[in-house]
């Protein structure tokens, strides 16, 4: 397989060796430029400025087009970093948690600090975060058999994001100050 994929990226098999030492250390290192790409995008959203609630929409938004955009992220961060052998993604593993819970937080606590929201473990909510956006992007099959067939598109996802982003924001909400049903 090595050599397969050295093959199809036109490099002598040793180069993947000398650099990646095997297979899995390759794919290791393409997740973790695909994450760094996408934490840069993501960052500069949501530290673009505004209150708490619209940095945290647009973060969601960010995750959501991201898996729309690479279906296979998902899976590819979860097979190459999350469940990697400890050898290879561990690094990786640790910066994906603190980065993620590091952002989350941050919007929290500004929106703690304005009196918008309740204060929450910034760990769960990233862990919701991931599972809510990247859910509906990996397991689009059901999703369109939930919705008979329609196909899974950019604007039901962003409908979805608005959907997840209101459920999370009233979740988030100090009591008395959630709106009115």
């Amino acid at each position: 397989m090595l050599f397969r994929s050295a093959r199809f990226a036109g490099v002598d098999p040793g180069l993947i060796r000398y650099y990646f030492k095997d297979k899995d250390g390759l794919f290791t290192a393409a997740a973790q430029a695909m994450l760094d790409e996408f934490h840069v995008k993501l960052e500069a959203r949501s530290s673009a400025g505004g209150s708490a609630e619209a940095r945290l929409r647009d973060r969601i938004r960010g995750i959501i087009e991201q898996y729309l955009q690479h279906p296979n992220f998902h899976e590819v961060v979860v097979n190459q970093i999350i469940r990697a052998e400890p050898r290879s993604g561990r690094k990786a593993l640790q910066a994906l948690a603190d980065g993620g819970q590091a952002a989350t937080r941050s919007i929290l606590d500004q929106g703690e600090k304005a009196g918008d929201f309740r204060a929450i473990d910034a760990r769960f909510l990233q862990v919701a975060l991931v599972g809510a956006c990247g859910f509906f992007i990996t397991a689009r099959p059901f999703v369109e058999a939930l919705f008979k067939g329609q196909r899974v598109n950019t604007a039901t996802a962003e409908a979805y994001g608005e959907f997840v982003a209101d459920l999370i924001l009233e979740g988030l909400k100090r009591p008395g100050t959630r709106r009115a049903r």
